[in-house]
């Protein structure tokens, strides 16, 4: 069973994607912070990380501390990045710390099922 995490500070995403991914043979988490979802990672080897850019109402780029954070420890995780607030310049931010995908809000959640399939190298057929 794969174990991905998913990092956003809105509760209802955090338990669509949940309720999502839990009922596909994933093992699920949610942070709804920086702070949480690096306490996660610190004990937990998790196969993919999926986190949104901004996690805070001040528009703080929490997204690429955790793939920072990630990037730092030579941690194994796939990374996914999304945002509503793309630009040239987060991309190739999120690109420099090796993020696996960046992907633009809103997403449909069978497309990031494709997605994380690919980057796990697993058949995404059954995961819609």
């Amino acid at each position: 069973m794969r174990r991905i995490l998913i990092v956003d500070d809105e509760p209802a995403i955090l338990f669509a994607v949940h309720s999502y991914f839990g009922t596909r043979d994933y093992l699920v988490d949610v942070a709804e912070d920086l702070k949480t979802a690096e306490e996660l990672l610190a004990r937990i080897d998790f196969d993919v990380v999926v986190t949104d850019l901004h996690l805070s109402a001040e528009g703080k780029t929490e997204g690429l501390d955790i793939l920072r954070f990630i990037r730092d420890r030579q941690m194994s995780a796939k990374t996914i990045l999304l945002t509503a607030y793309g630009s040239t310049e987060v991309e190739a931010q999120a690109t420099a710390l090796n993020v696996g995908r960046y992907l633009e809000k809103p997403i449909e959640l069978a497309e990031l099922s494709r997605i994380i399939a690919t980057l796990t190298l697993t058949p995404s057929a059954g995961l819609v």
